[in-house]
C-alpha cells in the first residue's frame, strides 16, 4: 500500500475520486460498507520516509477508518530479510461495535510471555480496552497464547 489511511478517512470514498488510493484498504473500506460489517485487517504500508511496517486498520461498517495502529514488536525475520520497521506508535485502543478493543499484531501477543515486558499489554488495559484483539498470521500458539494473555490481563482475547 502507498500510505496508512487515517482515522475518519473513508477509504472506498477516495478510490471513486481523482486522488490516488490505497487499493487494499479502499477494497476493504467498500465490502465493509457493502455488507454493513467492521473489518479488521493487516495492511503492508511504506510509510513517507521509505520504511515498511505493517499496521493494522479498523475500518467500521460505514467503511470509515476509525484507527489505525503500527507494529511495534517485530518477529527478528520481519526486520531481516523482509525489511520491515517498529512503528513507534502507541499501544491502540480502537472502537469496535459498540466497545473498545486493544490491538495486538501477531508476534505481540507472545512477546510479553518472551520478554518479560508487558508495557504494552498494561497500557492496553490502562486505556481502556474492555477486549484485546489478537490478528495472528501463523506458527503461533493461538489458544495457550491466548488463555496466558487472558489470564494476565483479566480481559477476553479474540484471536
Amino acid at each position: 500500500e502507498p500510505w496508512i489511511s487515517p482515522a475518519g478517512a473513508t477509504p472506498c470514498a477516495a478510490a471513486r475520486t481523482t486522488q490516488g488510493d490505497s487499493p487494499l484498504q479502499s477494497g476493504l473500506a467498500c465490502a465493509a460498507r457493502r455488507q454493513r460489517v467492521a473489518v479488521v485487517a493487516n495492511v503492508l504500508v511504506r510509510m513517507g520516509g521509505g520504511e515498511k511496517q505493517i499496521r493494522e486498520v479498523v475500518i467500521d461498517a460505514a467503511g470509515a477508518v476509525v484507527s489505525s495502529y503500527g507494529k511495534r514488536h517485530l518477529f527478528p525475520s520481519e526486520r531481516w530479510p523482509l525489511g520491515f520497521s517498529p512503528s513507534s506508535d502507541a499501544p491502540t485502543v480502537a472502537p469496535l461495535l459498540g466497545g473498545r478493543v486493544g490491538l495486538l499484531i501477531c508476534y505481540e501477543g507472545v512477546y510479553p510471555e518472551l520478554s518479560g515486558d508487558w508495557s504494552q499489554v498494561d497500557g492496553l488495559r490502562r486505556d481502556g480496552a474492555q477486549a484485546l484483539l489478537w490478528s495472528i498470521g501463523s506458527h503461533l500458539p493461538v489458544d495457550a497464547g491466548a488463555a496466558r494473555l487472558a489470564r494476565r490481563t483479566g480481559l477476553p482475547v479474540l484471536a
